[in-house]
């Protein structure tokens, strides 16, 4: 699979559920969805705040988290796709329908 990494939610040790038998990974998750709830947040290559950025999200914008953890969410904005860690504190779930 030829993909450009930023677009593509896989790492060697987990890998978004759509693409099992596409790509190797220790495991393999559906994810779940927040919104951005603070004005923006960047989207960094690695957890850390010194990381490059490869985008930014808005507030009120969909990512999709495969993995939250130490508090960095590892996901996908839905808004261009791209891939990255997230601050967890600048996301929240949606509201209950």
């Amino acid at each position: 699979m030829n993909e450009d990494r930023r677009r593509l939610p896989a790492r060697g040790d987990i890998a978004a559920v759509h693409l099992r038998g596409k790509v190797a990974a220790e495991r393999f998750v559906a994810g779940r969805g927040f919104h951005v709830s603070v004005g923006w947040v960047p989207l960094l290559r690695a957890p850390d705040a010194a990381a490059p950025i490869d985008t930014e999200l808005l507030f009120g914008e969909t990512f999709h988290a495969y993995e939250v953890r130490n508090g960095w969410a590892w996901g996908q904005a839905e808004s261009d796709g791209y891939v990255g860690y997230v601050r967890e504190d600048a996301l929240m779930a949606p509201a209950a329908a």
